[in-house]
């Protein structure tokens, strides 16, 4: 039985270390001169149960996308700078 029992539940406090919920939490600031900066921020849901490694991977591709959106409704003259981070819930 013992056979059975530890080999169970070793699998199971690896399954649970290895795949935890997350959320991105991303900040977006716009600079222009002559304006006082602005700068708000977003949360986005990473899929539950995904590993840390592509759950990291998601807030990286999330930044690229946010800035790439933002640049996209302004001007050359106006600053865009996108940052994300991974949040473990």
């Amino acid at each position: 039985m013992k056979r059975i029992i530890i080999p169970a539940l070793f699998f199971a406090l690896i399954s649970a270390s290895c795949k935890k919920n997350y959320s991105c939490t991303c900040t977006t600031k716009l600079t222009q001169s002559g304006y006082l900066p602005y700068q708000t921020a977003t949360v986005e849901q990473v899929p539950k149960n995904t590993s840390h490694k592509k759950a990291t991977k998601i807030c990286n591709n999330t930044a690229k996308q946010m800035q790439a959106n933002t640049r996209l409704l302004f001007d050359n003259n106006t600053k865009v700078e996108t940052s994300c981070s991974l949040q473990e819930k």
